[in-house]
This record gives C-alpha cells, structure tokens and sequence, in this order.
C-alpha cells in the first residue's frame, strides 16, 4: 500500500466499490490502519468527511458526515 503525505496527512490508496448518497464501501491492502473517522479525497477533488461503520480486513464502510 502506498503512503503519501498531503499537508502532514498520510493518504492511502483505495478503490470504491459502492456509493450512495449516505456513504461508501472501500477495499483496500489493510483498513486496520484507518481511524475511526478520516476524510475521503476523490479523484475529482471532493472531500468527504467519513465515520466508519464495520470494518473487515480489506474492505470497510462508511458513512458520510
């Protein structure tokens, strides 16, 4: 998994699976990793704040903020 550093944040690479106006389900390498809340940053720049919602080892949903 690749780490990126944007501002002092670390980012991760992701790829999304489902999306819906309330959230989204992501799989990645590891999500054990990820904070319980995190902002998501879309290849068209929108950001969205995050709240995890279940979690398995490479796959996790979250809801919008």
């Amino acid at each position: 998994m690749d780490e990126e550093y944007d501002n002092g944040r670390k980012t991760r690479d992701c790829t999304i699976r489902n999306v819906s106006k309330g959230g989204v389900k992501l799989v990645m390498e590891s999500t054990m990793i990820l904070p319980d809340a995190f902002i998501l940053l879309f290849e068209d720049g929108t950001q969205k704040s995050c709240r995890v919602c279940w979690r398995k080892i490479d796959e996790i949903g979250v809801e919008f903020l």
